[in-house]
């Protein structure tokens, strides 16, 4: 069903796109995406993914490893976990990947969904440049 409307969101296009517009492609454009992030995501990945209009899971590895006591996004837990989430079928998989992290381990586990970099390290990337420019003139 219909739970809102937000016109400034990247989906309306930052304002861009008419009400009507936005309004009547909406149900064809979003996607339901379950977070895998705690032991018991992981251990129910398969049946998750099962789920009715279910259309991807994405895998948190930072949260996994919090969620395990582990000590960071690169432990191998987290790797052997997240590989095991990717490889489920029903539903595509995911993950965020670090700015120049490889990703080929990612894909041959299954993922075909990849955030790579967030807004924080865009914008960051953006303040830098803009104070080298100035540094340099």
């Amino acid at each position: 069903g219909v739970r809102g409307f937000a016109g400034t969101s990247r989906m309306a296009e930052y304002s861009k796109r008419p009400f009507a517009e936005h309004l009547a492609v909406t149900h064809s454009e979003v996607s339901l995406i379950a977070q895998i992030e705690d032991p018991a995501g992981v251990v129910n990945a398969a049946e998750i993914a099962a789920v009715p209009d279910i259309d991807a899971l994405f895998v948190g590895r930072a949260d996994l490893a919090v969620s395990h006591g582990l000590p960071g996004f690169f432990a191998p837990e987290v790797g052997d976990m997240t590989e095991a989430t990717l490889a489920v079928s029903g539903a595509r998989t995911g993950l965020y990947c670090a700015p120049g992290e490889p990703m080929e381990r990612w894909q041959a586990a299954g993922a075909t969904l990849f955030v790579v970099g967030s807004d924080h390290s865009l914008m960051m990337a953006g303040g830098r440049a803009l104070r080298e420019a100035f540094d340099a003139s």
